[in-house]
C-alpha cells in the first residue's frame, strides 16, 4: 500500500509540466555540459592509449613476447598517467 501511495505521487510528479521544465532545464543547463566534457576526454585517453599501444608494437613484437608487449604498454600508459598527476588539473565550469 505504502509503495503504491509513492508510486502514484512519482507518477503526479513526473507529470507535472513545471517539473518537466524544471528537469529539462537542469539537464540542458548542468548535466549536459559536464557529460560533454567526459566523453570528450574519455575520447581523447582512448585515442592517446591507442597510439602508445600502436607505438609500442611497432617496438616490441606483441605475438612473439606477449608478455613483454604488456609490460611496455603498461609502463607507457602509467609514466603518461603520472606526467597528468603533475599538471593542474583544467578548469572544468568552462
Amino acid at each position: 500500500m505504502f509503495r503504491s501511495l509513492l508510486f502514484n505521487i512519482a507518477k503526479r510528479i513526473a507529470t507535472d509540466p513545471r517539473v518537466q521544465e524544471k528537469a529539462s532545464s537542469t539537464f540542458e543547463q548542468d548535466v549536459k555540459p559536464v557529460l560533454k566534457n567526459v566523453a570528450e576526454r574519455a575520447k581523447n585517453n582512448i585515442k592517446f592509449a591507442a597510439g602508445e599501444i600502436k607505438e609500442t608494437a611497432r617496438q616490441s613484437s606483441p605475438l612473439e613476447e606477449p608478455g613483454n608487449f604488456l609490460q611496455k604498454v603498461r609502463e607507457r600508459l602509467l609514466d603518461h598517467e603520472d606526467e597528468q598527476r603533475d599538471e593542474p588539473p583544467e578548469d572544468q565550469t568552462k
